[in-house]
Protein backbone atom coordinates (compact mmCIF):
# COMPACT_ATOMS: atom_id res chain seq x y z
CA UNK A 1 0.00 0.00 0.00
CA UNK A 2 1.52 3.54 -1.32
CA UNK A 3 2.29 5.98 1.78
CA UNK A 4 -0.80 7.96 0.22
CA UNK A 5 -3.40 5.36 0.75
CA UNK A 6 -1.98 4.03 4.40
CA UNK A 7 -2.18 8.28 5.27
CA UNK A 8 -6.19 7.77 4.17
CA UNK A 9 -7.04 4.88 5.66
CA UNK A 10 -4.84 6.33 8.79
CA UNK A 11 -7.37 9.37 8.27
CA UNK A 12 -10.73 7.94 7.75
CA UNK A 13 -10.32 5.85 10.99
CA UNK A 14 -9.53 8.81 12.88
CA UNK A 15 -12.27 10.32 11.53
CA UNK A 16 -15.02 7.38 12.86
CA UNK A 17 -13.84 7.54 16.40
CA UNK A 18 -15.52 9.86 18.83
CA UNK A 19 -14.77 10.64 22.55
CA UNK A 20 -16.45 12.18 25.58
CA UNK A 21 -15.10 12.73 28.61
CA UNK A 22 -15.57 13.27 32.66
CA UNK A 23 -13.84 14.75 35.55
CA UNK A 24 -13.70 14.58 38.89
CA UNK A 25 -13.55 16.32 41.20
CA UNK A 26 -13.97 19.47 39.88
CA UNK A 27 -11.18 22.22 39.08
CA UNK A 28 -8.66 20.09 39.99
CA UNK A 29 -9.21 16.40 39.08
CA UNK A 30 -8.22 13.56 40.28
CA UNK A 31 -9.88 11.28 38.22
CA UNK A 32 -10.68 11.18 34.35
CA UNK A 33 -13.11 8.95 32.51
CA UNK A 34 -12.73 8.35 28.66
CA UNK A 35 -15.47 6.96 26.33
CA UNK A 36 -14.64 6.18 22.84
CA UNK A 37 -16.77 5.11 20.03
CA UNK A 38 -17.31 4.20 16.30
CA UNK A 39 -19.30 6.13 14.87
CA UNK A 40 -19.95 3.59 12.13
CA UNK A 41 -19.50 0.20 14.42
CA UNK A 42 -22.19 -1.38 16.63
CA UNK A 43 -21.68 -1.02 20.70
CA UNK A 44 -19.06 -3.62 21.17
CA UNK A 45 -16.87 -0.89 19.75
CA UNK A 46 -17.24 1.06 22.49
CA UNK A 47 -13.92 1.51 25.17
CA UNK A 48 -13.22 3.15 28.91
CA UNK A 49 -10.21 4.46 30.72
CA UNK A 50 -10.07 5.42 33.87
CA UNK A 51 -6.99 7.79 34.33
CA UNK A 52 -5.81 8.56 38.02
CA UNK A 53 -3.46 10.67 39.94
CA UNK A 54 -1.39 9.95 42.95
CA UNK A 55 -3.27 10.71 45.58
CA UNK A 56 -1.83 13.60 48.42
CA UNK A 57 1.39 14.32 48.43
CA UNK A 58 1.43 13.21 44.83
CA UNK A 59 4.24 10.62 43.57
CA UNK A 60 7.61 10.84 45.58
CA UNK A 61 10.59 10.95 44.19
CA UNK A 62 13.83 9.20 45.62
CA UNK A 63 17.24 11.09 45.70
CA UNK A 64 18.15 8.95 42.56
CA UNK A 65 14.66 10.30 41.22
CA UNK A 66 15.24 13.52 41.84
CA UNK A 67 18.66 13.72 39.73
CA UNK A 68 17.54 12.19 36.78
CA UNK A 69 14.79 15.00 36.47
CA UNK A 70 11.83 12.71 36.77
CA UNK A 71 9.83 15.28 39.22
CA UNK A 72 8.74 17.32 36.68
CA UNK A 73 5.71 20.30 35.84
CA UNK A 74 5.60 18.57 32.02
CA UNK A 75 4.24 15.37 33.03
CA UNK A 76 3.64 13.12 35.81
CA UNK A 77 3.25 9.09 36.71
CA UNK A 78 -0.44 8.18 36.56
CA UNK A 79 -2.02 4.87 36.39
CA UNK A 80 -5.10 3.87 33.49
CA UNK A 81 -7.71 1.27 34.02
CA UNK A 82 -9.51 0.21 30.82
CA UNK A 83 -13.10 -1.65 30.90
CA UNK A 84 -14.67 -3.53 28.33
CA UNK A 85 -17.56 -1.81 29.02
CA UNK A 86 -19.33 -4.05 25.99
CA UNK A 87 -19.35 -7.31 27.93
CA UNK A 88 -17.86 -5.71 30.92
CA UNK A 89 -19.63 -3.04 32.04
CA UNK A 90 -17.53 -1.29 35.04
CA UNK A 91 -14.90 -4.42 35.29
CA UNK A 92 -11.43 -4.00 34.54
CA UNK A 93 -9.68 -5.59 31.89
CA UNK A 94 -5.67 -3.95 32.09
CA UNK A 95 -4.07 -1.76 33.78
CA UNK A 96 -1.36 0.81 32.41
CA UNK A 97 1.17 3.12 33.99
CA UNK A 98 2.47 5.56 32.48
CA UNK A 99 5.79 7.28 33.60
CA UNK A 100 7.30 10.62 32.71
CA UNK A 101 11.05 9.17 31.37
CA UNK A 102 13.07 11.96 29.52
CA UNK A 103 14.16 10.33 26.98
CA UNK A 104 17.64 11.52 27.84
CA UNK A 105 17.40 8.44 29.92
CA UNK A 106 18.36 5.35 27.39
CA UNK A 107 16.54 2.49 29.82
CA UNK A 108 13.00 2.66 31.03
CA UNK A 109 12.15 1.96 34.14
CA UNK A 110 10.53 -1.88 35.89
CA UNK A 111 7.11 -0.77 37.61
CA UNK A 112 5.89 -2.53 40.45
CA UNK A 113 1.61 -2.06 41.57
CA UNK A 114 0.43 -3.94 45.02
CA UNK A 115 -3.16 -4.41 44.90
CA UNK A 116 -6.32 -6.39 45.63
CA UNK A 117 -4.58 -9.00 43.24
CA UNK A 118 -1.48 -9.10 44.64
CA UNK A 119 1.33 -7.77 43.40
CA UNK A 120 2.19 -7.17 39.18
CA UNK A 121 5.61 -5.84 37.91
CA UNK A 122 6.70 -4.81 34.14
CA UNK A 123 8.94 -3.51 32.35
CA UNK A 124 8.31 0.20 30.75
CA UNK A 125 8.61 0.88 27.02
CA UNK A 126 8.94 3.56 25.27
CA UNK A 127 6.20 3.89 22.43
CA UNK A 128 8.28 6.44 20.04
CA UNK A 129 11.80 7.57 20.89
CA UNK A 130 10.55 10.99 21.04
CA UNK A 131 8.07 10.81 23.87
CA UNK A 132 9.14 11.59 27.27
CA UNK A 133 6.48 9.09 28.83
CA UNK A 134 7.59 5.39 29.04
CA UNK A 135 4.18 2.80 29.98
CA UNK A 136 4.29 -0.66 31.42
CA UNK A 137 1.07 -2.55 30.40
CA UNK A 138 -0.82 -4.91 32.74
CA UNK A 139 -3.56 -7.39 31.40
CA UNK A 140 -5.08 -9.13 34.59
CA UNK A 141 -5.92 -12.82 34.78
CA UNK A 142 -9.56 -13.68 35.53
CA UNK A 143 -8.46 -14.68 39.18
CA UNK A 144 -7.06 -11.54 39.64
CA UNK A 145 -10.14 -9.36 37.72
CA UNK A 146 -12.13 -11.30 40.38
CA UNK A 147 -10.21 -9.93 43.03
CA UNK A 148 -10.31 -5.92 41.54
CA UNK A 149 -13.01 -3.91 43.92
CA UNK A 150 -13.82 -0.28 43.23
CA UNK A 151 -12.38 1.95 46.30
CA UNK A 152 -9.28 -0.09 46.50
CA UNK A 153 -5.94 1.34 47.02
CA UNK A 154 -3.06 0.78 44.16
CA UNK A 155 0.57 1.01 45.77
CA UNK A 156 3.69 1.86 42.80
CA UNK A 157 6.94 1.90 42.62
CA UNK A 158 9.07 2.45 39.74
CA UNK A 159 12.65 1.14 40.22
CA UNK A 160 15.54 1.17 37.40
CA UNK A 161 15.89 -1.48 34.98
CA UNK A 162 19.52 -2.20 36.34
CA UNK A 163 20.15 -1.95 39.88
CA UNK A 164 16.69 -1.94 40.89
CA UNK A 165 17.06 1.45 42.93
CA UNK A 166 13.84 2.72 43.86
CA UNK A 167 13.05 6.47 41.84
CA UNK A 168 9.35 6.94 42.70
CA UNK A 169 6.79 5.98 44.25
CA UNK A 170 2.84 6.77 45.02
CA UNK A 171 -0.68 5.59 46.20
CA UNK A 172 -3.80 5.39 44.00
CA UNK A 173 -7.46 5.49 45.26
CA UNK A 174 -9.38 3.38 42.48
CA UNK A 175 -12.98 5.38 42.39
CA UNK A 176 -15.66 3.40 44.40
CA UNK A 177 -18.56 2.21 42.50
CA UNK A 178 -20.85 5.47 42.81
CA UNK A 179 -17.85 8.00 41.74
CA UNK A 180 -17.52 5.63 38.70
CA UNK A 181 -21.11 5.29 37.62
CA UNK A 182 -21.13 9.16 38.40
CA UNK A 183 -18.04 9.50 35.76
CA UNK A 184 -19.16 7.12 33.02
CA UNK A 185 -22.71 9.22 33.08
CA UNK A 186 -21.43 12.14 32.40
CA UNK A 187 -19.07 10.54 29.91
CA UNK A 188 -21.63 8.99 28.45
CA UNK A 189 -23.75 12.44 28.25
CA UNK A 190 -20.08 14.00 26.88
CA UNK A 191 -20.31 11.51 24.12
CA UNK A 192 -23.57 11.82 22.65
CA UNK A 193 -22.88 15.12 22.55
CA UNK A 194 -19.49 14.87 20.16
CA UNK A 195 -20.65 11.51 18.42
CA UNK A 196 -22.51 12.01 15.43
CA UNK A 197 -24.18 10.61 13.73
CA UNK A 198 -24.44 8.32 17.41
CA UNK A 199 -24.67 4.53 17.56
CA UNK A 200 -27.42 3.43 19.40
CA UNK A 201 -25.28 3.05 22.57
CA UNK A 202 -26.21 0.39 24.55
CA UNK A 203 -24.02 0.98 27.45
CA UNK A 204 -24.59 -0.58 30.96
CA UNK A 205 -24.95 3.12 32.19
Amino acid sequence: MTAALLAAAAAARADDLCYGSAFLPEGNPIYEFQLTAHKSKTPQAFAARLSISARAPGIVYSTRGAALALQSKVGETDIDIFFDVATGGLIPTRLKAGVYYPTTIANPPRVVIQGPFGQIEGQAARPDPNLHDVYADFTLSRDQLRAFTPGARLDLAVNDAGDATLLESGTFDIADLATLRALAKSAAENLDLHCTPMPDDGLPF
